[in-house]
This record gives C-alpha cells, structure tokens and sequence, in this order.
C-alpha cells in the first residue's frame, strides 16, 4: 500500500526551483514560507476540484478567498507578501468587512468629507 501524501511530496519536489505563479518568488523545498504546496484555485469549502501549485506563504494568505477576490487583493496590496503578519492582519481584516458587506448587498459607506474651514492647524 502507499502513502499518499508520498507522492505528493514527490511531486511537489518537482517544483522546486520555479517561481510561484503569486508572488514570483522561487519556491524552495526547505524553506518554511516558500515551500510548494497544493492550493485549490477554487477553495474546497466552495467546490474547487482545480489544484495548482504555490508558495506555503501565499496558499496561506490566499486561505478561502476566491479567484476574482484574490486577483483584487494582490492589486489592492502591492507587495502583500512583504507585510509584516501584523500588518497584513490589520489590512485583511479591514478588506474582508468591506468584502462581507458588497456580498451583503449593502451599499459601501459614503467617505466623510470634512470642510476646510473646520480642519484645525492648517495655514
């Protein structure tokens, strides 16, 4: 009998060396946070079957987001891989409420715009 996972990592060892199609950083096999993994292009809580294969940081990051949402993350956060956690968690937290509320339906929030008159200290 084999283990699946086996060839898995078997095959993942294939990818080492390449770039991940994320981030375009070169994925390396001992290298915690650039480690090949399988991600579902679609996420399996949502039905994806689709694998490719990407960085363990960016599979991560990535989490359940779907395609379009993940396109509009990376291009809402130029450098994303380069964040701190903290950092990251404040941002994703921030995008993923205004997410939840387009999904809602509900309209996004109108900006506060505050008169110059009323802005103290400017000159």
């Amino acid at each position: 009998m084999t283990d699946r996972r086996c060839g898995a990592s078997m095959h993942r060892n294939m990818f080492r060396g390449k770039q991940c199609p994320h981030c375009r950083r070169v994925m390396e096999q001992y290298s915690k946070k650039l480690q090949p993994t399988w991600d579902h292009v679609v996420p399996r809580s949502k039905g994806g079957k689709k694998t490719q294969v990407c960085c363990q940081e960016c599979n991560a990051i990535k989490s359940d987001m779907m395609p379009e949402e993940w396109v509009e993350y990376m291009a809402l956060f130029p450098g994303w891989w380069l964040m701190t956690k903290r950092e990251r968690r404040r941002r994703t937290k921030a995008w993923n409420h205004a997410r939840h509320q387009r999904r809602q339906g509900s309209p996004p929030p109108v900006p506060v715009v505050v008169p110059p008159e009323l802005v103290f200290g400017r000159t």
